[in-house]
């Protein structure tokens, strides 16, 4: 009996001193440090610069309309289709157009026939003239009725042509090769002289469009440097410059529009795709830096970030001078401040803290 209580002592002291380990070890971890991503401030460094969003564009886009009016007949396109230049777009109903060219070549015909007559009578009484048979005052009355009869025909002539062209401009035809990027004419629809029924991107150069604030728009300069990159090709970077500014702001967006022509354009760009564009605004006043929004923390009415003092964090207030989409320029922040730029969301006053880079305090 003495043998098994003896036994169940040493197992409960081994249990007891398992238990104590195991939290000795939990206290441990507790004391460990929280690693995080930081970046350390270097001021009058900073190099500034402003990020707008932007699309791929055609260099230029051409509003395709027909020069007469009529009903639309056959429609050959459809949008993001590629067409060649003097490839067949739309077709107008030619029912009235043709008839319009069959009573001009009558027309023709017709005034022909005066002419003939006019020329003959003309001749015929030139002769008698000259023979002293009829007065100068006959004569005049004849080469006048030749004249008008010319004119007539030359008249009736340039109407045929007039008629000819109208049926010929019942075809609407690409005038450049490129890609048609809308299309507002549909079959039965009747359209007028001049009336846009699809867009064509020409394919002989490409632009990067971006949209900037009417407060932003004076510090744009014609010829200004930008880089380029796509959302859909993050290894692609291009340079360009600025090659037109809207004179006037959009009326329902209030923005310029600005284009920028791109030195080379990689082969995997298409119309359409999203692109982000840079543009150099500088460097930053000496006592300036900037940070990743990623790096702010804020509960009240001022910004306020986290900083690494002896391996602890400690929340501190920050004047921010500036946003752009993904940075804010702050001033004030000492030369060497390590600040804590991820997670800071998750962080606790006086927390234990390292780098996660392994970077010293």
């Amino acid at each position: 009996m003495h043998k098994v209580i003896h036994r169940l002592l040493i197992i409960f002291i081994v249990a007891g001193t398992v238990v104590t380990a195991g939290c000795g070890s939990q206290k441990v971890s507790k004391e460990q440090p929280v690693y995080v991503r930081t970046q350390t401030i270097s001021t009058g460094d900073v190099d500034m610069s402003d990020e707008y969003p932007g699309q791929v564009k055609s260099k230029y886009e051409n509003a395709l309309a027909f020069q007469v009016s009529g009903r639309i007949a056959k429609r050959f396109v459809n949008v993001g289709d590629t067409v060649k230049k003097g490839q067949s777009i739309m077709l107008l109903d030619t029912s009235d157009l043709s008839q319009n060219t069959v009573k001009a070549q009558q027309q023709v015909q017709s005034a022909k026939a005066q002419l003939d007559l006019a020329s003959a009578n003309l001749s015929r009484y030139q002769k008698l003239y000259a023979q002293e048979a009829i007065s100068a005052a006959a004569l005049d009355s004849y080469e006048t009725s030749y004249k008008s009869a010319k004119a007539a025909y030359e008249q009736a002539q340039a109407q045929e042509r007039l008629a000819q062209n109208s049926l010929a401009y019942a075809t609407l035809r690409a005038n450049a090769d490129g890609v048609i990027t809308a299309v507002s004419g549909e079959t039965g629809q009747v359209v007028s002289a001049g009336q846009s029924v699809a867009t064509l991107a020409q394919a002989d150069g490409l632009d990067v469009v971006v949209n900037v604030p009417e407060n932003k728009i004076d510090a744009f300069k014609v010829g200004e440097r930008a880089k380029v990159s796509f959302w859909a090709l993050p290894k692609e970077q291009v340079l360009g410059k600025i090659w037109t500014i809207s004179p006037a702001a959009d009326p329902n967006t209030r923005t310029y529009e600005v284009r920028i022509a791109l030195d080379s354009v990689p082969d995997k760009v298409h119309l359409g795709m999203t692109a982000n564009v840079f543009f150099a605004a500088g460097k930053g006043a000496p006592d300036e830096a900037l940070l990743p929004l990623s790096a702010f923390y804020q509960t009240g009415d001022k910004p306020q970030i986290w900083v690494i003092e002896d391996g602890k964090a400690h929340l501190k207030d920050v004047s921010v001078k500036s946003f752009s989409q993904n940075d804010a320029v702050v001033e004030g922040l000492p030369e060497g401040t390590i600040v804590i730029t991820a997670g800071v969301d998750k962080l606790s006053e006086g927390e234990k803290v390292a780098p996660a880079d392994g970077g010293a305090l």
